[in-house]
């Protein structure tokens, strides 16, 4: 019983490390979990009676960066000091990337099962954070704007999506036959803050071939919804924060499973079908003529320099006033509805025997008017009646090398579990990355996407299983 615990403790503190993967693969095959459902509405949990802990329940958080990672950016030079290689760093960048961070906080959540329902509700707080940056942007910064003589930059891409909401989600399931299996979930939605660079803005750059002037043409729409208090000298209210219900939307989860027989399974998803309808403390920027041009002929330094600071400041005041006049940006201050990021999943398993499962999970997040694929490969493991232990490998924003793991441990009436799509990540040696006098097991250099979901659940009503080896004493 000894090495099954340090199996479990080793687990856990491999998911730890990895504290922050844009998406949360590995507990889709985790039906022992409640938050299953998250993924599918239609995977009803094997336990009678969940009662998430407080707070507790549900603890997700993720980052991600889709252009490079960590051991791009270091080399080791030849007096074994490390250097920056930013044209590294550069090559390694797709046309767009985005840099993502996400977390999701479950504050109340429960679930039962009558007869062949299932009913569950749940109230989570959502953040996300997505920056989009485009490869020529990262090689104009770099590289300076001779690269881009007699042809364009093309900046498509740029911009901030960030939102904060909290979601109170009501889900049924039904089991209609030994076959099929159909689920929904319907959410009430408050939208409490948002900046949103809508998908089809565009910004594009070119360099004059004999006086390097620059041009630059844009088109975009950003829309706002903040407190004022953040760009004022005020304190900020966070009772009116949390309390403000003027940003209302909706969304549907909808879900399906069918066994074809006892062996395979397959099973679908579509998540956060909806928007948000934003009203309160709302600004919208626009420039929207695409004719419109600023040309920039750079900044004689010596003039600045030989001139007094009201008069730097006059030529700067000037500077920015041509942009704007240019630019011909509108500020507005109209209502708007923010789509949710949909997702959907396509799953294939197969059970091995009444304890090993593998699966396939096809993975599409919808965002910038494009889809974002993931592909997850998972071996699902039932040791006894207290632990159930998956492990994948995902495919995943521009990563070949995401290998996930998951626990979910019955102490009795109480489930804890921990969830990583790259928790193996960091057990990669820094000597492969700079020097072979280095290792360490915690640095996450190859990793793109870092994730963690953990929980406590109380369930009761376990169906009882077979009992089996859990491993040799």
């Amino acid at each position: 019983m000894k090495k099954i615990y340090t199996i479990i403790v080793f687990f856990v503190l491999c998911l730890i490390q990895s504290s922050f993967s844009q998406n949360d693969l590995t507990i889709y095959y985790l039906q022992s979990i409640p938050q299953s459902t998250y993924s599918n509405p239609a995977l009803i949990p094997e336990c009678k009676v969940h009662i998430g802990i407080p707070v507790m329940s549900s603890l997700y958080t993720s980052f991600s960066n889709g252009g490079f990672n960590i051991k791009d950016i270091f080399y080791n030079r030849s007096d074994d000091s490390v250097g920056i290689n930013i044209d590294r760093v550069i090559n390694k960048l797709g046309k767009k990337n985005f840099l993502t961070f996400k977390t999701q906080i479950e504050l109340v959540s429960f679930g039962f099962k009558a007869k062949q329902n299932y009913f569950n509700y749940s109230m989570s707080e959502k953040i996300l954070f997505r920056f989009g940056y485009p490869r020529d942007l990262i090689s104009l910064i770099w590289n300076g704007n001779s690269q881009f003589i007699n042809k364009k930059a093309d900046f498509k891409g740029l911009g901030i999506n960030a939102i904060h909401y909290t979601e109170f989600a009501l889900g049924y399931a039904r089991t209609i036959n030994d076959k099929l299996t159909i689920g929904g979930k319907g959410k009430f939605l408050i939208g409490h803050a948002n900046i949103w660079t809508k998908g089809n803005s565009k910004m594009n750059l070119s360099v004059a071939d004999s006086s390097y002037d620059i041009t630059v043409n844009s088109y975009f729409t950003i829309n706002t919804s903040v407190p004022p208090q953040w760009f004022e000298n005020k304190d900020f209210d966070i009772k009116n924060y949390f309390t403000n219900f003027n940003n209302k939307g909706l969304a549907l989860d909808l879900g399906i499973q069918y066994k074809f027989n006892d062996k395979f399974t397959l099973s679908a998803s579509a998540i956060d079908l909806g928007y948000i309808h934003w009203t309160k403390d709302v600004k919208n920027y626009s420039h929207l003529d695409q004719t419109n041009s600023f040309i920039f002929k750079g900044i004689n330094l010596n003039d600045f320099l030989n001139k007094s600071d009201s008069a730097f400041d006059a030529e700067i005041d000037n500077l920015l006033d041509s942009l704007s006049n240019s630019f011909n940006v509108s500020e507005t201050k109209n209502s708007y509805n923010y789509p949710l990021n949909s997702i959907v999943n396509i799953g294939f398993s197969y059970n091995l025997s009444p304890y090993d499962k593998i699966g396939i999970l096809l993975h599409g997040e919808f965002y910038t008017r494009s889809v974002h694929p993931a592909i997850a490969l998972s071996y699902n493991r039932q040791l006894g009646q207290m632990l159930r232990i998956t492990t994948t490998y995902s495919i995943n924003n521009r990563s070949w090398l995401d290998l996930g793991l998951g626990i979910a441990l019955n102490l009795g009436f109480l489930q804890i579990y921990a969830i990583g799509d790259n928790a193996l990540g960091f057990l990669i040696h820094d000597k492969y990355l700079i020097s072979d006098k280095k290792e360490s097991f915690i640095f996450p250099s190859y990793s793109k996407n870092l994730n963690l979901h953990f929980g406590l659940n109380l369930v009761f009503g376990y169906r009882k299983i077979i009992n089996i080896p859990m491993l040799n004493e």
